[in-house]
C-alpha cells in the first residue's frame, strides 16, 4: 500500500510537471491525493502494528514532529532550487526522486523476501 502511495505521488508529479495544458491539473492533483491517502494509511497500519500500545502516543507525537521538520526543510530546499530550476524541471525533479525511493523500497523488500525463502 505504501509502495502503491509514493508511485501515485511521483506519477502525479511528473504528470504535472509535463503538463503542456491546465486542463489536467485536477486529474493530476486527484491522483497526488489519492497517492497521500495510501501512504497515510500505509503509514498509519505499520505504526499501529508495530508499536506497543503504551508507546503509540509518543511514536505518533514523534513521527508528527518529524513530518513537520521534514516539510520546513523541503520548503526551505525548493527555495533554493527555484533560483536554478524552473517550476516544471522541480517538479520532474521531486516526482523522479519519488519514484526512485519507491522503487529502492521495493528493491529491498524484494531482496528481503528472497533472502527468507530461500533459507526455509
Amino acid at each position: 500500500m505504501l509502495l502503491t502511495g509514493l508511485f501515485l505521488r511521483g506519477a502525479s508529479l511528473i504528470w504535472y510537471a509535463m503538463m503542456t495544458s491546465y486542463a489536467w491539473a485536477v486529474p493530476a492533483a486527484f491522483l497526488a491525493g489519492l497517492g497521500d491517502d495510501f501512504i497515510l494509511v500505509g503509514l498509519s497500519s505499520l505504526v499501529m502494528e508495530r508499536t506497543e500500545p503504551g508507546m503509540l502516543g509518543r511514536v505518533t507525537a514523534f513521527l508528527d514532529t518529524a513530518s513537520a521538520l521534514t516539510t520546513l526543510v523541503a520548503l526551505v530546499m525548493v527555495g533554493l532550487l527555484k533560483t536554478w530550476l524552473f517550476p516544471w524541471q522541480l517538479l520532474l525533479l521531486c516526482g523522479l526522486a519519488i519514484c526512485i525511493v519507491g522503487m529502492s523500497i521495493a528493491s529491498t523488500k524484494w531482496d528481503c523476501h528472497r533472502t527468507n525463502r530461500t533459507e526455509e
